[in-house]
């Protein structure tokens, strides 16, 4: 098959007047300027290599509608977990079948999925033309609870070998880390510094809260819960979470939607394989607030997208994600935003050697991207999967 365009996304740029062939299996055998009076395809819009969701929690699926927006990172929390108990196990494989298959349909290649039970593996291991990244969770307060924790994360791992997967174990966030977990963390993390690492950090004002005066929602949310919180060792989520790594640890540092540009400035310093991940319909829905993209852009080669789970989101469309940046930073061009949702996101999960950009032998996927305006999206944009 033969299929040509408007244009053609690449990480350069856009190119016009160019053709790509795959052979029956989606593989492409050739990706250069199209002939005069060749005959291929045309698709008024965009043509592009396959989307990656950086960042996702496909066992929250059946949650989608269930939770109430604006409730806050403890208020939401506490929803997800009183609701996940009233929902069955046939309704939650249910759900996760029709996400991934949702995800698929809407131009996602690649995803990195956050796991704390193994629900999901039996699902992506029967869909293999998705690539998954499962980050298996760690997280917890109690200091004597450590071990099992760890244990138990090292247990689901396996779980989730198959074909097109990778695995890691991951820290959930600076606030849900006790002090025997980071020190699990750190010697674990020195073995394995070839490997992606996905930390949530900075999502809400009570995070810093907790760090910088031991108060807020979160002192509230320990208390309820038992837990006696003497306060963390130091001041900064940031130092506090990435004390375990070296500068070579890639790492996935997820919303970042109250972090500074002076903090984004010391990471970016201090580790040469740091991505950050914006997921701005998610804190949109759970805190009504939007990150300050302005203060990464000097950084824009390392900015890739998620979307965080249908318990926070209204859907895991990716195209909507770069059309809720592009209303709020119209100056930010549309390759750009392809180039964060595309290319970045595939050096983000480590796979740039296959997903990100067209090239003969290899199967990206192809995407349309239609009813474009001026090389804007509208709210009319859809993606739809070709390849």
């Amino acid at each position: 098959m033969k299929y040509t365009a408007n244009y053609i996304y690449t990480p350069e740029g856009f190119l016009a007047n160019y053709l790509i062939e795959t052979n029956e299996k989606g593989i492409i055998t050739d990706f250069r300027p199209i002939a005069a009076g060749e005959d291929a395809l045309f698709y008024e819009g965009i043509l592009c290599p396959g989307f990656v969701n950086a960042h996702c929690h496909l066992e929250l699926s059946a949650l989608r509608g269930l939770v109430p927006e604006h409730t806050g990172m403890t208020g939401f929390a506490g929803q997800v977990v009183g609701k996940r108990k009233n929902i069955s196990p046939a309704e939650n494989e249910t759900a996760i079948k029709k996400a991934l298959e949702e995800m698929w349909e809407s131009g996602t290649e690649a995803v990195g999925d956050i796991c704390n039970e193994a629900t999901t593996a039996p699902f992506k291991k029967a869909f293999p033309a998705l690539f998954c990244y499962n980050f298996v969770e760690i997280f917890g307060m109690r200091e004597n609870m450590a071990d099992t924790i760890w244990e138990k994360g090292l247990a689901l791992l396996p779980l989730f070998e198959g074909e097109n997967q990778e695995i890691n174990l991951t820290l959930h966030a600076p606030y849900s880390l006790s002090l025997a977990l980071r020190e699990k963390a750190k010697k674990y993390f020195l073995q394995s510094k070839n490997k992606v690492v996905s930390i949530h950090l900075l999502e809400s004002k009570a995070e810093r809260a907790i760090f910088e005066a031991k108060t807020g929602d979160f002192a509230t949310f320990y208390q309820q819960i038992g837990i006696d919180f003497q306060g963390f060792p130091s001041s900064s989520p940031i130092e506090y979470v990435l004390f375990p790594f070296e500068n070579a640890q890639n790492l996935l540092l997820v919303h970042n939607t109250e972090i500074s540009e002076i903090e984004i400035d010391f990471i970016i310093s201090h580790f040469a394989n740091a991505f950050f991940c914006l997921c701005p319909r998610s804190n949109l829905f759970i805190h009504n607030t939007f990150p300050d993209i302005s203060l990464f852009l000097k950084h824009k080669n390392r900015i890739c997208l998620g979307t965080d789970s249908l318990a926070s989101n209204h859907s895991l469309e990716m195209l909507a994600e770069i059309y809720a940046i592009q209303q709020r930073f119209p100056t930010i061009n549309l390759h750009t935003l392809l180039t964060w949702l595309i290319s970045n996101g595939a050096a983000a999960l480590q796979q740039s050697h296959y997903l990100g950009h067209f090239e003969i032998g290899k199967n990206a996927g192809i995407i349309h991207i239609q009813e474009i305006s001026h090389l804007s999206l509208t709210e009319n944009s859809k993606a739809i999967r070709l390849v």
